[in-house]
């Protein structure tokens, strides 16, 4: 594993290896430690040894040292060539070793020389490839030993001390030199021109960077330059933001550039740039003897500009500079430096501002105004104009296409296409306002619009092309647009520039304008227009400065970012992971997590191992199956859900570093969050096994209720079926009961004495069987509820005796004591005599039948008893048969019933 152990010098212990001050360390091909010391010499250590924590006294393998006068003095780092050797600096020369046979050999730079001159005093020793050494001199500046010829060549002036050096990607060698005094000047050698070049500090190009002394220079895997300076912590220098540039003004630079905020650029066929700027005039600038010159509006004066503010600039076919101002347009004639003022719209129908100015590929100048419309110029040395007055246009921009025609790009809404030879003017039917126009090298116009962002017009389909949502939303804003020398697109934003391809239509990388800017100045700016210069170079005008750079001189970064978790909030309180929390280790390296439904609300955080430019790195991320979709790449290093519902989440996370080179994998982390019990499956299984019983049982419910109702249905048929029945047999047993009657009667009345009383018998029995038959005739009637009541005013009294006398033969027979007891002879009432009939009837048959021989059956017939009224008749039938019992007395009057077993 990586460990740092610190092996410090202690004056107090004995047994220590190395005795004396450090000044250099290396590892020759044998895997020996080589330590140069000042003063004893140089150690080789076993770190094999070393590594296996064996005591540190044997870990030495070997001391050098060869007198007083030699191997003294080492200094500053050692190199390592080609053929293993190791070359060492030291104060009176350079030491080569061979650690095949540990021998040493000596050179110097001037034989014979005292150490005290410092003739031979080297610092450092180099080897970068190639055959040969770079050595830094204490007085004889940068000297290259060449490992041939074993002679020395001299790379920089004497006088430079150098002190260290790294190599940078593009070969130039990084020193730290000293001309004299306390401390070090950072420079740059070129060693195939032989040219070296200060590094100027960051708040002035003119000031040299002062540093106290270095103790170290590198250059890492990412082409940054290290610096370590005494006393004074660690610079850092990086190639990427160098090479964006900002012009900007000065306080102590008077002859400089005098306005922050740049309006407008162009290049001359001179080389120069003409600036102009919002509040001070225009200024032109030599780059090559780095120069200023300044033009302005003065008053009362008509050989300066209408105006200090400057819209537009070009340079027209002849040496006149176009420039647009508020007040008009001005004509500079760049050799002699006169300026003729302009207004081609006077005394037109409209009158407007000129914001612009246009050249065509053809060499015409064309400008653009607000509400006036567009004006050629047809004749620049006279000043002569040709406008279309239009109070359609609020001209914003001019592109011109592969056939020559000019689109104007409207402030507020709208794009034309205007054909200069017709002067006929198209509208393409956009509601949206058009800053800025480049066309690709397949003919698609390229859009940076007032307020959705990029967008793409098909000038052929005269409509705009759709783009994928996820890149409409990282270029929602977009001022202005350029296309370099190899097609690429250049986008100005908010946070800095965007290099996009437009034919696979992606984002390549990203520069934020940290990178050529400080924090608090302003970039964003909607009313300059880039220009490429005539070597591809790019110039963009900003509110703090004019930006230029190369495009092809800036470096890529191809390390890919490699992706962590940070850290995870829990309804914002972080997680620290705990053999008893839910994160049982760090989140750096758990690759899942587990929560409860009630934790759903959650922050995850993240990084990209990519420190070039950390704060610039982008990142994009979804939680699948909650998004779908990749969000927008940002600059934000959290993500944050809440209210998740219980389920199985995926997060996937991706990222690029500050150059745009996107990381080689996707980072994945899974997160469960557990449903409350009762949606758990096992409780969704028993609701649903609940379900299911309750809807069985209200079906069984159901069921036994229609069943019940069929079979109610069923015994009322029945019943209807047994009355119906016994309806017909009663009608079928009347009418033979009849007959047999009235034969009867008849022969009765011609029979004699004796026949006539058996067929008096016959008559009774049969009148008796009658009766009977219309009572079951009554029975169906009463079931059928039409048993009406048929009252008659009579004597109860012979009735009831004629009906009492009528079972009297019967009891006779049986040896009954039949008796009738009445408190009156006559008992006038009204009554139905069938119904009253059929009840005592019923009861004395009855008690015929259950009193035993020998037995009394006594009917009583009373006119007061309970209710003590004399219009009451009280008819009770009393025998001295079995009875019934009380318990029997509530089933009297129940159908069939009888006190006594049913005999089979």
């Amino acid at each position: 594993y990586d460990r740092f152990r610190p092996c410090l010098y202690d004056p107090g212990r004995k047994e220590q290896i190395i005795q004396d001050g450090i000044s250099g360390l290396i590892e020759d091909r044998r895997g020996r430690l080589l330590v140069s010391t000042f003063d004893s010499g140089i150690y080789a250590l076993n770190i094999q040894k070393e590594a296996a924590g064996l005591p540190p006294e044997t870990v030495l393998d070997a001391h050098f040292i060869q007198g007083t006068d030699t191997l003294i003095g080492l200094n500053g780092p050692m190199a390592e060539d080609g053929a293993g050797r190791i070359w060492i600096p030291a104060d009176d020369g350079l030491y080569c070793l061979n650690p095949e046979t540990d021998e040493f050999k000596h050179f110097q730079y001037l034989a014979g020389v005292p150490v005290g001159t410092q003739e031979n005093t080297f610092t450092f020793a180099y080897w970068f490839g190639g055959g040969e050494i770079w050595v830094g001199s204490r007085k004889n500046g940068l000297l290259a030993f060449d490992l041939d010829s074993y002679g020395f060549r001299q790379a920089l002036d004497r006088g430079i001390k150098v002190g260290h050096m790294a190599q940078a990607w593009n070969g130039q060698l990084w020193l730290s030199v000293n001309k004299g005094g306390f401390g070090n000047t950072l420079a740059i050698f070129d060693p195939a021109s032989g040219r070296l070049i200060e590094v100027r500090g960051q708040d002035s190009p003119k000031k040299v960077a002062a540093i106290p002394p270095f103790m170290g220079l590198l250059c890492d895997n990412e082409a940054n330059i290290w610096a370590c300076a005494w006393q004074n912590g660690v610079y850092q220098f990086n190639y990427s933001n160098n090479q964006f540039r900002l012009l900007q003004p000065h306080y102590w630079d008077q002859e400089g550039l005098r306005d922050q905020f740049i309006l407008s650029v162009v290049e001359d066929t001179y080389g120069r740039l003409w600036i102009g700027s919002y509040s001070e005039g225009l200024a032109c600038w030599d780059r090559d003897l780095n120069t200023f010159r300044h033009y302005s509006s003065l008053p009362g004066q008509s050989n300066s500009l209408s105006s200090n503010q400057v819209f537009g600039l070009v340079q027209g076919k002849q040496d006149y500079l176009w420039i647009a101002t508020p007040n008009g347009i001005d004509r500079l004639h760049i050799p002699t430096g006169t300026v003729r003022r302009f207004q081609p719209f006077a005394g037109k129908i409209l009158e407007g501002r000129i914001t612009g100015v246009f050249r065509s590929k053809a060499g015409v100048v064309w400008l653009d105004s607000w509400n006036c419309g567009i004006c050629r110029v047809d004749d620049e040395a006279e000043g002569l104009f040709t406008c279309l007055n239009d109070p359609r246009l609020s001209i914003y921009n001019i592109a011109e296409d592969k056939q020559g025609k000019l689109w104007l790009g409207q402030n507020q809404s709208g794009l034309y296409r205007f054909d200069p030879k017709s002067w006929e003017l198209e509208d393409m039917g956009l509601d949206v306002g058009v800053h800025s126009i480049q066309f690709d090298n397949r003919g698609y116009a390229w859009l940076a619009t007032h307020s959705v962002g990029l967008q793409l017009f098909d000038p052929d389909q005269e409509a705009l092309e759709p783009l994928p949502d996820s890149l409409k939303a990282e270029l929602a804003q977009v001022s202005s647009l350029i296309a370099d020398q190899h097609g690429q697109l250049w986008l100005s934003t908010p946070d800095g520039l965007v290099l996009f391809d437009p034919k696979e239509r992606r984002i390549v990388r990203r520069f934020s304008r940290k990178s050529w800017m400080a924090e608090n100045e302003l970039w964003y700016n909607s009313l300059g227009h880039p220009l490429i210069t005539a070597s591809g170079e790019l110039l963009f005008p900003g509110r703090s400065g004019l930006l230029y750079f190369h495009p092809d001189s800036l470096h890529l970064d191809a390390t890919p970012p490699k992706l962590v978790l940070t850290d995870i909030h829990l309804f914002g309180k972080s997680l620290v992971p705990h053999p008893d929390s839910i994160l049982k280790q760090s989140i750096t390296h758990a690759s899942n997590l587990e929560l409860n439904y009630r934790q759903n609300d959650f922050t995850l955080f993240f990084a990209a191992l990519h420190y070039k430019s950390s704060r610039q790195n982008r990142y994009s991320y979804k939680l699948e199956p909650y998004e779908s979709e990749w969000g927008p790449f940002s600059t934000r290093r959290d993500a944050h859900y809440t209210n998740l519902p219980p389920g199985e989440y995926t997060f996937y996370l991706k990222a690029t570093n500050s150059d745009g080179v996107p990381s080689n994998e996707v980072l994945e982390f899974s997160i469960l969050i557990t449903p409350p019990w009762y949606a758990t499956w096992w409780a969704l299984s028993l609701f649903a096994l609940l379900a299911t019983i309750l809807l069985f049982a209200a079906y069984r419910f159901q069921l036994s209720r229609q069943l019940a109702r069929a079979e109610a249905r069923r015994l009322v048929e029945m019943d209807r079926f047994k009355t119906n029945f016994f309806t017909n047999i009663t009608h079928e047993f009347r009418t033979p009961l009849t007959l047999i009657l009235g034969a009867a009667e008849e022969l009765q009345e011609k029979a004699g004495e004796a026949t006539r009383q058996g067929l008096a018998g016959i008559r009774r029995h049969g009148r008796q069987l009658l009766r009977m038959v219309n009572q079951l005739l009554a029975l169906s009637r009463l079931e059928a509820d039409q048993l009406p009541v048929s009252m008659i005013q009579a004597d109860a009294i012979p009735f009831l005796k004629g009906i009492f006398a009528s079972f009297e033969s019967a009891a006779r027979q049986k040896g009954l004591a039949w008796k009738f007891q009445s408190e009156t002879e006559s008992l006038p009432m009204d009554f139905d005599p069938e119904k009253l009939q059929s009840i005592l009837s019923n009861l004395l048959s009855n008690a015929l039948k259950f009193t035993p021989e020998g037995g009394t059956v006594l009917v009583s017939v009373q006119t007061h008893g309970v209710l003590q009224t004399p219009w009451v008749c009280k008819i009770t039938v009393k025998d001295t048969g079995i009875g019934i019992s009380e318990e029997q007395l509530p089933f009297v009057f129940d159908r069939f019933y009888s006190s006594l077993p049913t005999s089979p």
